[in-house]
This record gives structure tokens, sequence and C-alpha cells, in this order.
């Protein structure tokens, strides 16, 4: 099981907040969470989180869940 720090969980939690509240509990639905690169540079590198369109450096991006993200949430 991977472990996350305070803020992924944080991130993680809005996640699954935005899943239940806004994709009617679709984990397969686009446009899940939307931040900055570097907010969730380390979600993506833990394969969690991916753009859901190219990603474009300080500004906010659309992230989808992975297969693996899915699995966990």
């Amino acid at each position: 099981m991977t472990k996350f720090t305070p803020t992924e969980t944080i991130q993680l939690d809005e996640v699954k907040r935005r899943i239940k509240e806004f994709k009617n509990g679709d984990k397969n639905a686009t446009g899940i969470f939307l931040g900055y690169p570097s907010e969730v540079k380390s979600l993506v590198e833990k394969g969690i989180l991916k753009p859901s369109y190219r990603e474009t450096k300080r500004v906010l991006n659309w992230y989808d869940l992975t297969e693996n993200g899915k699995n966990y949430v």
C-alpha cells in the first residue's frame, strides 16, 4: 500500500468528494480534479492521477484517475 503525505491525503479526499458530488460516483469520469501541476506532481509520480489533456505549467489543469487511482479511491 502506498503511503501518502498529509497534503496528498487532503487532495485525495477532495477527489473522493468531487466524484461523489459532481460525477455521481463514476470513477471513470473525466475532469475529476482541478489543480496546478506543482500541486499534484507527487500524485502523478505515484500513478494516482494523470492529466486529462496536455499539461500546461503554472495554470490550472484537469486531472483524471489512473487505474491505480481508481483502485485506491
